[in-house]
């Protein structure tokens, strides 16, 4: 379990990522305001959302691992070792100076996608989680091609907190930063498995039918191409003060009008 305490809007917030007893956890955090779960196995209330990632056993021999990605995949990552020249980089504990620059790629790519990335918990989960972060790039020279962030929960599991593409130049060619990206899960995924880690996690963002087929395109298509081992868990705040729960209706308001 991986877990963080911080102040959002003057409220007092405990972040947890695993838990796997939430009864548990709210008796011994009576004194927090709203406690955050993520990626649960419970679903505490009927507000807890569904989360639905993709799973590798990192316990399987390499070859029984990557003989189970999607064969242009296959053939993708193979000529990228073969031909392209590019260089992989691993950081353990990554320094709080190498987490901000990413983080700043975070944005900027995030922007340059149109997605909505609360810069403010994104930076805070950086700063308090950096000691279970793992980071890794793929370089072409002395160019980032594209760089993964993983949080590491107690050697067990990796989750691929999010990952970054260096698309924006447009000299840069696309299939060859996209051949480096799929590379770049395999490289990961051999150094995490040589850590003991047995749970390679893709990090959620998974969209499926009403028959649990998980849909093609975009990012859960790209993630289909190496597993389909689909996993749900559950999301969700709990709030334990009045002010808690006065800040999560107002929340749950306020969603409501935007859509």
């Amino acid at each position: 379990m991986l877990e963080r305490e911080f102040i959002y809007k003057k409220l007092k917030m405990k972040e947890v990522f695993y838990v796997q007893d939430v009864k548990n956890l709210l008796e011994n955090n009576k004194n927090v305001d709203i406690i955050k779960i993520n990626q649960t196995n419970v679903k505490y209330n009927d507000d807890f959302r569904l989360f639905h990632t993709l799973f590798i056993d990192l316990s399987q021999s390499k070859e029984d691992i990557f003989k189970k990605f999607k064969s242009n995949y296959r053939n993708e990552i193979n000529k990228n070792i073969r031909d392209d020249s590019v260089q992989f980089e691993w950081i353990v504990s990554p320094s709080l100076e190498e987490m901000k620059i990413i983080h700043a790629d975070l944005i900027s790519f995030s922007k340059f996608k149109g997605w909505d990335v609360n810069e403010e918990l994104e930076m805070g989960r950086t700063v308090d989680f950096l000691e279970n972060c793992v980071v890794s790039h793929v370089r072409l020279n002395d160019m980032k091609i594209a760089s993964h962030v993983y949080f590491v929960d107690s050697k067990e599991r990796a989750r691929l907190r999010f990952s970054v593409s260096y698309r924006m130049d447009d000299d840069v060619d696309f299939k060859l930063v996209g051949r480096s990206n799929k590379a770049l899960h395999w490289f990961d995924m051999q150094e995490l498995k040589k850590m003991g880690i047995n749970i390679y996690d893709f990090g959620g963002a998974i969209r499926i039918d009403e028959n649990r087929k998980i849909l093609g395109g975009g990012i859960s298509g790209f993630k289909k191409g190496f597993s389909d081992n689909l996993v749900t868990e559950y999301t969700g705040e709990i709030p334990l003060s009045l002010k808690g729960k006065i800040a999560t209706i107002a929340w749950k308001l306020l969603k409501k009008i935007k859509k």
